[in-house]
């Protein structure tokens, strides 16, 4: 088993992923990019001049965005922990789940904030003899280099402890330093693999972004007037254009992350699924054949 950027375009547009859960996270995200791209156009050179409806306007066009994002986050962290337990749908429904979406995005964004800043803590020490010494060459070049292995080996231990968290979505596994480090080393070129298709899939949304802005500008600058660009039509197109790019590579990602840890299963360095999960996910899927 090997994991695949292409193996997951063929995930997501098969049935076991639910489409009508993603084309809602399809409108959410377009409604949190449309906020705010009104909100950076109306704003005006001079703050002083803003108006207490435009402030208003503002506010709501700022406060939405981050409301959309907070739950954008839960619904991914647990299509990902779906994914990689092979739930029928992956993607979580967003009226239904709610609850389960907004505990554990709150869960992922309290210990992330917590365990970041216990990680960097450590680096704080690191800098106070380049403050106390700054003209001394030697103390210099040494905790330079000192930061900046600290600041790779915490790098190290997000992505250990990001991947703690997807498995069971518990606020404990975000502290769990020594699991995240044993599962990281254990995952060894697997999880260079992942990493080397995550930055692939990264590129590749990037260059179709670019091709698009590319066509997009040529055909407008060919048939319509700098009045017409700067028009809050434009800004929609251009912004529903912009997210049907990112969503589906969003999506992509998450069955990216699934095939790892079902290629770490396969190399036996996680153990298998539960029997009872597996029994559940035959039952679904006999059901929805039927």
């Amino acid at each position: 088993m090997t994991i695949s950027i292409r193996k997951a375009f063929d995930n997501i547009t098969s049935d076991k992923y639910d489409k009508k859960n993603i084309l809602c996270c399809f409108v959410l995200l377009l409604i949190s990019f449309l906020c705010e791209a009104f909100m950076n156009a109306l704003k005006p050179g001079n703050p002083k001049t803003v108006s207490t409806e435009l402030s208003t306007i503002l506010f709501y066009l700022f406060l939405i965005p981050i409301i959309i994002n907070f739950l954008i986050s839960g619904i991914f962290l647990v299509a990902t922990n779906n994914a990689i337990h092979k739930k029928l749908g992956v993607f979580p429904n967003p009226v239904l789940k709610i609850s389960k979406i907004v505990f554990t995005s709150f869960k992922y964004i309290a210990g992330g904030i917590l365990t970041f800043i216990v990680l960097m803590l450590p680096l704080l020490f690191v800098s106070i003899p380049i403050c106390l010494f700054p003209n001394n060459v030697v103390i210099m070049v040494i905790f330079s280099i000192l930061g900046f292995a600290y600041m790779i080996f915490s790098a190290v231990m997000g992505f250990g402890l990001y991947f703690n968290f997807i498995q069971n979505l518990k606020f404990k596994s975000l502290f769990q330093y020594t699991k995240a480090l044993q599962f990281i080393k254990n995952a060894g070129s697997s999880g260079g693999t992942w990493l080397l298709k995550s930055i692939v899939l990264r590129i590749l949304s990037i260059l179709l972004l670019g091709f698009a802005l590319i066509v997009i500008g040529i055909l407008t600058g060919a048939v319509v007037s700098k009045e017409v660009i700067g028009s809050n039509a434009f800004v929609v197109i251009m912004t529903f254009i912009i997210v049907l790019i990112y969503c589906p590579m969003a999506v992509c990602q998450v069955d990216i992350t699934g095939q790892f840890f079902a290629e770490l299963r396969a190399k036996k360095i996680l153990p298998p699924l539960r029997k009872k999960q597996k029994e559940v996910e035959q039952v679904k899927t006999e059901e929805v054949t039927e």
